[in-house]
């Protein structure tokens, strides 16, 4: 996990949004309707830098699997991302929800691994007094229901 924000702040959870294994829309494993670490744990990854949060997730992919994952690229934005997988790259941990729709990119839940990530907004607790920073809030999340929509379990 991602290490606590700062106690001078705080964090409002506006999405608490799923991680799926992003993969050429052509890969075989884009037919199956949910995908288990057992089952990417051969193919080349995708992922981010040491240190980023999303890294707790593919250590939980290899250990899940019982070995390490070979890290093919190590790419911190997810539209660069999202063009080296469609191009057969590898695979890829993408959100759920806001990742952009691409023609030549599937994506798969994950089975057996808590894979999301938080979208949080920050704010200094003082200044929540504001109407500016209260109005802010209440539209960051307006914009998050509208993300979630109807999906069980999203939020």
């Amino acid at each position: 996990p991602a290490p606590p924000w700062p106690r001078t702040v705080t964090a409002t959870t506006l999405l608490r949004e799923p991680l799926d294994v992003a993969l050429p829309a052509d890969h075989p494993l884009a037919a199956r309707a949910a995908l288990h670490p057992r089952d990417v744990v051969d193919e080349p990854w995708i992922t981010v830098h040491d240190g980023f949060p999303l890294m707790a997730t593919i250590d939980a992919i290899a250990a899940v699997a019982g070995r390490r994952l070979h890290i093919a690229h190590r790419i911190n934005e997810f539209a660069v991302v999202a063009e080296a997988v469609a191009a057969g790259g590898g695979l890829a941990l993408m959100p759920r929800w806001t990742t952009r729709p691409h023609p030549a990119l599937a994506l798969r839940p994950l089975a057996d691994v808590h894979a999301h990530r938080h979208i949080d907004a920050l704010h200094r607790p003082e200044r929540t007094a504001r109407r500016a920073v209260r109005t802010v809030l209440a539209e960051l999340r307006r914009a998050a229901t509208t993300i979630r929509g109807d999906e069980p379990g999203r939020g």
